[in-house]
């Protein structure tokens, strides 16, 4: 079906709100009851898309197929991108290696060997095709449900892979590995505290374009540059202290952090809820709290790589100076 064609589509569903752009294409998809592997032949002709990390690649030339084939504004579609956090979230999209705060996907084929995509269980049961946007590492709970999301299969622990699932409906969600129903795998333990609130704060970043952070008024490429630079701080490595060796015992037993291998993006959603609600505490006490945390702890600048702690934005160089 030549490119041409592609208005005569019957389904014509919107981007909603925050939406990923792949996660777009499989509810067009499914509105014209076909696979994704299909819509995508047909629309984007000799192009590539579901063998690549296409919510970060995607050009101006498959944003405008996408966007006349479903009669969407080419802008909105751009933007449905991991382009529009260039500048704020990372400084602009590569086109390989990992994004500072987004949740790798491991493309290899059509197959994903990273647990990229995170889902909330009850948003798959009640909305019929699914509405997918968690991407960000800081995202680990749906604040429509107020439940852990998931970042794969509980049974076989296989990635989410929505684009493999087929046509969808709903209740109905089956693991592409192993065929458990993945609208119906979500359990709701208790959530910890402060969690959702860093969430919050850090997606408030984005919308309203600024983090207050003690006397500091910090843009957002200056607040996720930071907070990225800051995250390591929390715990202890290679013989040194961490902010967390100044915790009362009792606090570290209740969060149960735990230093884990590779990049904050790559950890677990467990993981990353964890030191989401570490971070937390200093955000709501900044530099109070962490001044008087990495004293107790024994902490001093050189803690940080000098490389490191040039690196970093100058408020956060100066809160590392504070602690003397």
């Amino acid at each position: 079906m030549p490119a041409r064609l592609a208005a005569a589509w019957c389904g014509h569903p919107h981007l909603r709100r925050g939406e990923a752009f792949s996660a777009w294409l499989h509810r067009c998809a499914n509105a014209n009851g076909v696979t994704d592997h299909t819509f995508a032949g047909y629309v984007f002709p000799g192009a590539q898309i579901w063998t690549r990390d296409i919510d970060r690649l995607a050009d101006e030339a498959t944003c405008r197929q996408a966007a006349d084939a479903m009669g969407e504004d080419v802008a909105r579609v751009e933007q449905s991108t991991l382009q529009r956090y260039a500048g704020t979230v990372f400084p602009h999209v590569t086109t390989n290696g990992w994004l500072p705060w987004v949740t790798p996907v491991g493309v290899f084929h059509r197959r994903r060997h990273h647990p990229g995509w995170a889902f909330c269980p009850a948003c798959l049961r009640h909305s019929g095709t699914a509405y997918l946007r968690w991407r960000l590492a800081w995202s680990v709970i749906c604040p429509r449900h107020a439940c852990w999301l998931l970042d794969g299969c509980p049974r076989c622990m296989a990635p989410f892979e929505f684009h493999r699932i087929g046509l969808s409906w709903p209740d109905k969600w089956p693991c592409p590995t192993c065929g458990r129903n993945l609208a119906a795998s979500g359990t709701n333990p208790p959530l910890h505290t402060g969690t959702l609130a860093a969430q919050q704060r850090l997606s408030g970043v984005l919308r309203y374009g600024v983090l207050r952070l003690g006397a500091w008024v910090l843009t957002p490429d200056e607040a996720f540059a930071g907070l990225r630079r800051f995250l390591p701080a929390l715990w202890p490595a290679s013989g040194t202290a961490g902010l967390v060796d100044g915790w009362p015992s009792h606090a570290r037993r209740r969060l149960a952090l735990r230093r884990c291998d590779g990049p904050f993006e790559h950890w677990s959603v467990d993981d990353r809820a964890r030191a989401l609600a570490a971070l937390a505490v200093y955000l709501d006490d900044w530099p109070d709290r962490f001044v008087r945390d990495a004293k107790r702890a024994g902490m001093r600048p050189s803690r940080l790589d000098a490389v490191i702690l040039q690196a970093s934005p100058p408020w956060l160089r100066a809160s590392w100076a504070l602690i003397g």
